[in-house]
């Protein structure tokens, strides 16, 4: 089962550019080592190239990144990156929500922050988790209300931690891991809800499998969006989706892999907040890896009351 948000309330829908900052921060006692330049186009190009073929073309990311560190004066053990203080409320975890407004303070002085839809923060790249834990504050604005000089800062994610750690991360999939994090946190930022169990012990336990990266998105070997989210975020039309109570009919399903074609998504109508969804997958675009075997229709039930 499917449980989604619904309607769409994200304030980047219809929008066909989205201007993203992203600041390079470290710690008084982890400093960043190599120029942000050395680490980030292999993640902005895979992201930009991902999201290009989700939305078949709709939605264009415009990165800014300064090259440079913006310094938070703290560190990194202030900011209590774990898990295990996050769920256990053990004293000082509460610092790790400080952590964004610290380093927006930073660069408050060079950035005009209105100018950008979304921010990510990006710590130093050879950080292990040992050294700066295992916990991601994600996007809080809606607790916190982080500001900069012009106003609110919207559409907070952050790449910290196990984001950039090889133990999250399948063997087959070699680095393609370091885009797929974050490639995820996106997806949240455009309207979609995780799709695997909310639970920090059982943090790998995916309801959707292998499928769609906002299932477990280091693992699944069939990243691409399912029809349902395209359809939400507004990049699949109405004129490819068949919704009706179909008791007997044939349907001619084109890949959700390809741009063109005809009807790529069939919804039955179960009551007024469930629903089956029909769509085809095949090993093509970003979902080669599920390979021919796998290949074939996918089904499965949407509920929007959750």
């Amino acid at each position: 089962m499917v449980s989604t948000g619904f309607p769409n309330t994200s304030d980047l829908y219809g929008k066909s550019e989205i201007k993203v900052l992203g600041l390079y921060a470290d710690f008084s006692d982890l400093k960043g080592i190599e120029a942000p330049s050395s680490d980030y186009p292999q993640i902005t190009s895979s992201i930009d190239r991902f999201y290009d073929a989700m939305s078949y073309g709709q939605i264009k990311i415009k990165w800014t990144i300064p090259d440079k560190y913006f310094h938070t004066n703290r560190e990194v053990g202030f900011y209590k990156f774990s898990l295990k203080a996050l769920n256990e409320k053990l004293p000082g975890y509460e610092n790790v929500f400080k952590f964004p407004q610290d380093v927006i303070n930073a660069a408050d002085p060079e950035i005009d922050f209105s100018k950008f839809d979304a921010l990510i923060i990006f710590t130093p790249p050879q950080a292990t988790d040992a050294e700066i834990g295992d916990v991601s504050p994600g996007d809080l604005q809606g607790e916190i209300g982080y500001k900069s000089n012009e106003g609110l800062v919207r559409n907070i994610r952050t790449y910290v931690g196990s984001w950039r750690s090889p133990a999250w991360a399948s063997a087959s999939l070699g680095d393609e891991y370091k885009w797929r994090g974050m490639a995820h946190e996106l997806g949240h930022i455009f309207g979609l809800p995780d799709y695997y169990m909310l639970d920090f012990v059982n943090r790998s336990d995916s309801y959707v499998g292998q499928f769609d990266l906002m299932g477990v998105p280091q693992y699944g070997k069939a990243p691409e969006f399912f029809a349902w989210s395209r359809w939400l975020l507004g990049w699949l039309p109405d004129k490819q989706v068949v919704c009706n109570n179909i008791a007997n009919a044939t349907i001619q399903l084109t890949p959700i892999e390809i741009s063109s074609g005809r009807t790529k998504f069939v919804v039955i109508p179960l009551s007024n907040h469930e629903a089956i969804g029909i769509e085809s997958r095949r090993s093509l675009g970003f979902d080669t890896r599920i390979g021919r075997e796998s290949e074939g229709v996918l089904v499965y039930r949407i509920d929007t009351s959750k």
